[in-house]
């Protein structure tokens, strides 16, 4: 299966950006869905902190190229999946990664908090979305941008005004 080595093709847009023509062969009979036109919008159903991570993801992928309405789930998702990473953080942070209980025998024992490997499994899910959008920088590097042609400047241009 021809894609990213992980079994996956890639979207139509990073292809046409990495400009692989030794494998374009792949592709030809090739007829993907199409992205929606529109940009896309955070839904009502994100809270404040939700729409603004989901806005700011979305202006980052808009340096890159354009970010279409279809992705609004899976953006929707990182946005909440972010906001639960913050909240963790938060967490984590003030109540320490372990605490301290007593078993039947008076011994003092360490366990860490269950919210660590929530937290964990957050991280994770993040930089997966993150490398789907080629924000990371691996994912970038796979990311060639075609080079814009200079236009060559006219050395006697200068000269013409002399008249």
């Amino acid at each position: 299966m021809a894609g990213n080595g992980r079994g996956r093709k890639d979207p139509v847009e990073l292809r046409l950006l990495k400009n692989d023509k030794a494998h374009a062969h792949r592709y030809k009979d090739d007829n993907p869905p199409k992205a929606s036109e529109s940009k896309a919008v955070a839904p009502d159903t994100l809270s404040e902190r939700g729409k603004e991570i989901f806005n700011e993801i979305v202006g980052r992928i808009e340096e890159m190229y354009p970010c279409s309405r279809t992705d609004t789930y899976a953006l929707t998702l990182y946005a909440n999946n972010h906001e639960q990473l913050e909240f963790l953080e938060n967490y984590l942070r003030v109540a320490g990664v372990s605490y301290t209980t007593e078993d039947k025998f008076g011994n003092i024992q360490y366990k860490k908090h269950p919210e660590v490997e929530i937290h964990a499994a957050c991280k994770t899910f993040e930089l997966r979305i993150l490398s789907e959008f080629g924000l990371t920088p691996s994912a970038r590097a796979k990311v060639n941008l075609p080079k814009t042609p200079e236009k060559k400047k006219n050395a006697f241009a200068d000269l013409d005004e002399t008249g």
